[in-house]
């Protein structure tokens, strides 16, 4: 039976009793949930698949007919989610029968535990591996407030949030005769999310941290990669890239340009288009570029979070050692090499942070130092003070100066706020200072200090591709660069069948590449294909 066929199923299966509102379902929304647990929650996605499984089905023709509903949205977000998207499968693949690498992590975790430990019911994989029907809480997790099925994994509101009011909301009647669409779209985002529980993800800082939340992590949120997990073989997080995760990831939804209602209104009116659903024209703001801008100062909050709240469980209490460049460690010991050659930020022989989550936001800043926006100019400015902070912290000694790394790692999270913050004002990328800024990627990416670490040649490499080529037809070379990274995005869109493409497919080649990386060569390939 393949995706399509499952999802026509369960369109007939729900009828239009949903569409008309008889039952709307919901699931828990995350990264930056509601203060307060709705109190009507509900899983599962028929009541999405009625609508958003192709603009022939009856609810969606309605829509399409009425309002131009496929003007607005693609209506078969149902359909990519279920045969493209890894996200519809983050249960099934840890369940110990269906996936070996599960399999192999359920015989390595299970040893010193109850007998009947399994990883699929263990809640520290749960929270990011299925919809989480209680993210608000703070409180010892159970294993009933996780919806546990296989062909659900992450369901659709597990993003966009877990509050049913929003979904019998936003389809409903137009509030008087002679509107063009239902009266909720125009709603603004803050309504949306107060009133409704909307998560508002076409703003690029909302929908950054709510990504983060599982691809770097959220301690608050019980949302954490150990260095447990990864020694029982949970596959290494990469890098996280906003837009060049958003390019990868079979897309369900449209950019601006793509969607006519947003693209009208842009031209009608562009104040409204940009406060309502944070839409600009191409010509005017790259939304790559603010997406990079805004996506990497979120992963460095999240990373920052996760270092405070390990260390703040108890009294000295050390990070995990997942917090740290795994590769330090991790690596042939050859003399001399090319880590010795780069130097060290502190004794030789400590493990250092990740590089990667402060090298593209030190890029950031300092273009974002140079703009004209007052207040996001004296921001930014800070940046290299702080990081500098949070490194001495971390190397002072063996695994950080517990007190100094927690204060540094808290002050700069503050500043990434802070930052977000300044950002929203009347700050513009445009597209020469995108150019601005993709020159600036290109210089890092060849820097000796980048250049000893994969993963932060991975993450510049990723944002440069996505700046450079933005809008541009020279898909060739955008992709030769890429192929230069030492970690693959898997081209998701071009999977054959309705089976998603997950990470433990494609691990071994990823990590083939990982070690094969040589710095000397990558610098020599990029100059020539980016003509930096």
């Amino acid at each position: 039976m393949t995706a399509v066929t499952r999802v026509r199923i369960a369109v007939a299966a729900t009828g239009i009793a949903v569409v008309a509102g008889v039952t709307i379902l919901a699931s828990p929304g995350r990264g930056q949930p509601p203060a307060d647990k709705p109190a009507n929650i509900a899983f599962d996605v028929s009541g999405c698949v009625a609508c958003h499984s192709g603009a022939d089905q009856p609810g969606a023709r309605r829509f399409k007919t009425n309002f131009k509903s496929d003007e607005y949205v693609r209506l078969n977000e149902s359909i990519v989610w279920d045969s493209k998207d890894p996200h519809s499968v983050a249960f099934k693949v840890i369940v110990p029968e269906k996936n070996p690498l599960a399999a192999r992590m359920q015989s390595v975790l299970e040893k010193g535990k109850p007998a009947d430990y399994r990883i699929d019911a263990d809640v520290a994989c749960l929270t990011c591996h299925s919809t989480d029907l209680n993210p608000t809480s703070r409180q010892p997790r159970k294993l009933e407030e996780f919806a546990r099925q296989d062909n659900l994994g992450v369901g659709c509101t597990g993003c966009h949030g877990l509050d049913a009011r929003w979904q019998a909301a936003h389809w409903a009647e137009p509030a008087a005769a002679g509107t063009a669409y239902p009266a909720f779209r125009m709603h603004s985002p803050e309504k949306k999310q107060k009133e409704y529980g909307l998560h508002n993800l076409r703003d690029p800082g909302t929908k950054a941290m709510l990504c983060a939340s599982c691809h770097v992590g959220s301690p608050a949120e019980g949302r954490t990669v150990t260095h447990e997990m990864y020694a029982a073989g949970h596959p290494p997080l990469p890098p996280f890239e906003l837009p060049a995760f958003m390019e990868h990831e079979p897309r369900h939804w449209g950019f601006a340009s793509e969607l006519p209602f947003l693209s009208s209104l842009i031209k009608t009116d562009a104040t409204k288009a940009w406060e309502l659903f944070h839409a600009r024209s191409e010509a005017v703001e790259s939304s790559a570029a603010r997406n990079l801008a805004v996506g990497s100062i979120a992963s460095l909050k999240a990373e920052m979070m996760g270092l405070a709240a390990e260390m703040g469980k108890s009294r000295g209490a050390l990070p995990d050692f997942a917090r740290f460049d795994c590769y330090a460690c991790h690596h042939d010991l050859v003399i001399p090499s090319a880590r010795q050659e780069a130097g060290y930020a502190g004794a030789p022989g400590r493990p250092p942070l990740k590089a990667w989550v402060a090298v593209v936001p030190g890029v950031v800043a300092k273009h974002a130092a140079g703009l004209s926006n007052a207040s996001l100019k004296a921001v930014a400015a800070g940046f290299d003070a702080k990081w500098q902070a949070v490194t001495d912290a971390a190397l002072a000694q063996p695994f950080g100066d517990s007190t100094a790394l927690t204060a540094a790692a808290n002050d700069l999270a503050k500043w990434c706020d802070d930052f977000l913050t300044a950002i929203q004002s009347d700050v513009v990328y445009t597209p020469a200072e995108t150019a601005k800024l993709a020159d600036a990627l290109a210089a890092v990416a060849v820097d000796k200090q980048t250049l000893r670490d994969a993963e932060a040649v991975a993450h510049v490499t990723w944002a440069y591709a996505t700046l450079d080529f933005a809008g541009k037809k020279d898909a060739a070379r955008r992709d030769a660069i890429l192929a230069l990274s030492p970690l693959k995005l898997p081209d998701r869109e071009k999977s054959k069948g309705d089976k998603p493409i997950t990470v433990g497919s494609i691990l071994d080649d990823r990590m083939q590449r990982f070690r094969e990386f040589l710095p000397d060569v990558f610098r020599g390939k990029f100059v020539v294909l980016s003509g930096k």
